[in-house]
């Protein structure tokens, strides 16, 4: 048997001080969490405790209750009903030749109906290869209704004047885009 067994650790903190941090932080610090608690038990009272040892103080007096953020759930949303109602858009980078090439972009086009995937590699993702892929996405499948990108500055132009992937909420105009920016032919 061990010889401490049965009796208080050396380093424990004494009972005296932790009525002194719980009193202190019931008047003063009440709406602190045990870090600033600590932070501030140092600055202002000149007491020298861990977070941890105010966080153990405060949960062993019922003063403090462990609480985890919850991060909102995403709710999904249903798929689109018919083909071509809605393109997913986005560029990936990797190095998809596993050394054997220069590492690329693949600028992917998605039908969020059926899953289609429509792909290109470039060397960059930027404005000419995004519009570049999406106007061969169009001769081979046609316009989508809409057209859905990330945050990429790609897709979103500083200027008013010159937006080429303007978006409303998230969501792109595809119709617009093309009505805009690209030349119509006269077949």
């Amino acid at each position: 048997m061990h010889r401490g067994r049965g009796r208080q650790s050396n380093r424990k903190l004494p009972q005296k001080l932790a009525n002194r941090l719980i009193e202190l932080y019931r008047r003063q610090y009440v709406d602190f969490g045990p870090t600033l608690t600590a932070e501030k038990l140092l600055e202002r009272d000149g007491i020298c405790v861990s977070k941890e040892t105010v966080r153990t103080v405060l949960l062993e007096s019922g003063d403090w209750k462990r609480s985890r953020k919850v991060q909102e759930h995403r709710q999904w949303r249903q798929r689109k009903q018919q083909c071509g109602e809605m393109l997913q858009m986005d560029g990936s980078h990797h190095d998809w030749f596993e050394g054997r090439g220069p590492k690329c972009v693949l600028m992917a086009y998605i039908d969020d109906a059926t899953s289609r995937v429509y792909g290109r590699f470039y060397a960059y993702e930027g404005t000419i290869p995004a519009m570049d892929s999406f106007w061969r996405y169009i001769r081979k499948y046609g316009l989508p209704m809409k057209l859905y990108a990330d945050k990429h500055s790609t897709y979103k132009s500083p200027s008013k004047e010159t937006e080429l992937f303007d978006r409303n909420g998230n969501e792109i105009d595809a119709l617009l885009f093309c009505e805009l920016n690209w030349p119509v032919s006269s077949d």
